[in-house]
């Protein structure tokens, strides 16, 4: 039996936030600038009908013929504006082209996709999420003012920092238990 190799694309997607200029409210502060969260309407099927429109474009019959059976959006958050992308290990670098070359996001908004990491594994990608995540966090602490801790985010910024992760620990509690006594 062949097992299916697969690649997981972590995708940020840089979106500006759109200015008013007769705004009263807090200024935005620069890590924000392009990680706004996207719109709420954006869901991974419409991610994936892009990214397949952008295969067409790109590389015709042939590049949506070859992904079309691994192709998929396995995660997509637009608070934190990251996407997880599966695509077959044969043709990755096709989905990566292709999500690089998509500048609009489905309700018309301007964005860049940018590939942060590529994992054989899903969980490799999802401790990156969540490693990017804290980054993210205590930058904002240290803009706002207030030292690293997620204390400094009041200032007029909602922050919501949605990462689901399951990740099991190596070891189990009574080995641990046991050198302590030692």
């Amino acid at each position: 039996m062949v097992r299916l190799k697969n690649r997981y694309l972590l995708l940020e997607i840089l979106s500006p936030v759109p200015t008013h200029p007769t705004s009263t409210s807090a200024p935005v502060p620069p890590s924000l600038t392009f990680h706004a969260p996207l719109p709420s309407n954006l869901t991974p099927p419409l991610l994936l009908s892009a990214l397949r429109a952008s295969l067409v474009a790109l590389y015709g019959d042939y590049g949506a013929g070859v992904t079309a059976s691994s192709l998929s959006v396995k995660y997509l958050s637009p608070a934190t504006s990251t996407a997880i992308v599966r695509a077959s290990r044969a043709h990755y670098r096709l989905v990566w082209a292709a999500a690089t070359m998509l500048e609009k996001l489905p309700g018309g908004r301007g964005c860049v996709f940018r590939v942060v990491r590529v994992s054989g594994t899903m969980r490799g990608v999802q401790t990156e999420v969540v490693r990017r995540g804290r980054l993210v966090v205590r930058s904002l602490g240290r803009e706002s003012g207030e030292g690293p801790g997620v204390e400094g985010l009041g200032r007029g910024v909602d922050v919501d920092v949605d990462v689901d992760v399951d990740v099991r620990s190596g070891g189990s509690s009574e080995e641990d238990e046991g050198s302590e006594g030692s």
